[in-house]
C-alpha cells in the first residue's frame, strides 16, 4: 500500500505542473492584459512600463512561470493584482465557503440516492420503482439556476419571507450558517442525488443477479442481510466513482449557486479575477481545483479496497 501511494503521490507532480503551465500561457493569450484592465484609457507608456514591472509582467513568460512555480514550491502564491491581498488568504477567504456548500450538497446527494436506489433495485417493476425513477428523471432536468430562483422568489410570494443572502460564517453562527447553506445545497444536490440515484439502482440490478447474492438468497438469509451485507458493497463502486467526480466538480461548479444567494465562495472569485486579469488568483484557484481531483481520485481508489476485499494495492 506504501509503494502504490508514494507512486501515485509522484505520478500527480506532472499533472499539476502541466496543469499550471496550461493554465499559465491561456490566460496570458487572451486579449486583454492585466495592464490593460487596470489603466483604463490611459495610453501613457511609461505608466504602462512602471505598472508592468510593479506585476511583474516586464518579463518574458516562461521566466515569470518559473518564479510563480519557485513561489508555489515556498508556500508563496503570490499577490492579488486586484485586491493587494497575499493570493493564499483570498484562498483562506474563499475556499472554505466552497468547500462548506459542495460537502452538504454531496451528503444531500448520497441521503437521497442510496436509499432511493436500494429500495428501487429490489423492489424493481413496483410503482415505488417508477415513482423513483419519475422523480430521478425530473432531478435531471430541473435546472440548478431556475430551482435557486424558486427558492428565493416563492417564499416572498406565499409567505412574504426571503432566504437570507448576506453570508454569515460558520464559526460565527453555526445555525444561522447551515440555515443558509441548506438553500443553495438543495440546489446542487438534487441533480447530483438523481444521477447517483440512478447508477445505484442500475448497479444494485446487476449485483443482484450475480451467484453469491443468489447462493445467499438459497440459504435463506434474510432480506436485509443479503441486500447490504452481500450486495450492496459492490454495488457501491461505480457510485463512489462517479460521487468522487461529482464531488471535484462541485467545487469549481457552484459559481451559479454563489451569484444567486449571495456567497463570497470560490467561483465568484475566480469570475471577479477573469474579468480583471487577476493571473496570480486564476492560477491558484485552478492549482487547487486539480490538486482536490488528484486527491479525491486517489481517495476513491482507496475506497475500493474497503468496499471489495478482493481489490488490493501492493
Amino acid at each position: 500500500m506504501q509503494a502504490y501511494l508514494f507512486q501515485r503521490i509522484l505520478l500527480a507532480f506532472p499533472v499539476l505542473i502541466g496543469v499550471a503551465a496550461v493554465t499559465f500561457l491561456l490566460i496570458r493569450i487572451v486579449p486583454g492584459t492585466a495592464v490593460d484592465v487596470q489603466l483604463g484609457a490611459s495610453r501613457d507608456p511609461a505608466d504602462r512600463e512602471k505598472l508592468e514591472r510593479q506585476l511583474g509582467l516586464d518579463k518574458s513568460i516562461p521566466e515569470q512561470f518559473l518564479i510563480w512555480v519557485k513561489g508555489v514550491v515556498t508556500g508563496d502564491l503570490g499577490e492579488s493584482f486586484m485586491k493587494r491581498q497575499a493570493v493564499g488568504d483570498v484562498l483562506k477567504q474563499r475556499f472554505p465557503v466552497t468547500l462548506e456548500m459542495a460537502m452538504i450538497a454531496t451528503a444531500v446527494a448520497l441521503v437521497l440516492a442510496i436509499p432511493f436506489g436500494v429500495v428501487s433495485a429490489i423492489r424493481q417493476d413496483s410503482p415505488l420503482d417508477h415513482a423513483v425513477r419519475l422523480v430521478s428523471i425530473l432531478g435531471l432536468a430541473i435546472p440548478g439556476f431556475w430551482l435557486a430562483t424558486l427558492i428565493i422568489t416563492l417564499p416572498a410570494i406565499w409567505w412574504h419571507t426571503t432566504v437570507p443572502l448576506t453570508f454569515t460564517p460558520f464559526l460565527r453562527d453555526p445555525i444561522g450558517n447551515l440555515h443558509q447553506m441548506i438553500f443553495p445545497a438543495l440546489t446542487l444536490g438534487v441533480a447530483q442525488s438523481a444521477i447517483l440515484m440512478r447508477l445505484t439502482r442500475s448497479s444494485m440490478l446487476e449485483v443482484l443477479r450475480q451467484d453469491y447474492v443468489r447462493t445467499a438468497w438459497s440459504k435463506g438469509l434474510r432480506e436485509r442481510v443479503v441486500v447490504f451485507r452481500h450486495a450492496l458493497k459492490n454495488a457501491l463502486i461505480p457510485v463512489v466513482t462517479v460521487w468522487g467526480l461529482q464531488f471535484s466538480a462541485l467545487l469549481g461548479g457552484t459559481v451559479i449557486q454563489e451569484r444567486i444567494f449571495n456567497f463570497p465562495g470560490l467561483g465568484q472569485a475566480v469570475i471577479e479575477s477573469i474579468t480583471a486579469r487577476d493571473y496570480p488568483v486564476i492560477q491558484a484557484v485552478v492549482l487547487l481545483f486539480a490538486l482536490v481531483y488528484v486527491l479525491m481520485n486517489l481517495l476513491v481508489d482507496l475506497t475500493y479496497s474497503v468496499l471489495d476485499p478482493r481489490i488490493r494495492y501492493g
